[in-house]
């Protein structure tokens, strides 16, 4: 039972670690590069400008953003659901 009990504690303890390690990375990122935006004061006008501007999203973009989904599932479940 000692044993189960010690690789259970193991195993929060790493997908602790495993998501500090995210979140700190995420906020160094936002420290090198600060929105340039600080304020919007009419924000949905503005996003709706914006968005009109860039145009419809291409097929490219959307096959890129599940990628990304894709990879960051994996890792989470490499990561933290595996060792469960």
């Amino acid at each position: 039972m000692q044993k189960k009990s010690a690789r259970r504690r193991h195993r929060y303890f790493v997908c602790t670690q495993y998501r500090v390690i995210k979140i700190k990375s995420l906020s160094y990122i936002y420290w090198i590069y600060p929105p340039e935006i600080k304020v919007t004061p009419d924000a949905p006008n503005f996003a709706k400008q914006k968005l009109h501007k860039l145009g419809p999203i291409s097929v490219a973009e959307k096959i890129t953003l599940a990628d990304i989904c894709h990879a960051f599932a994996d890792v989470d479940w490499f990561a933290c659901d595996y060792f469960w």
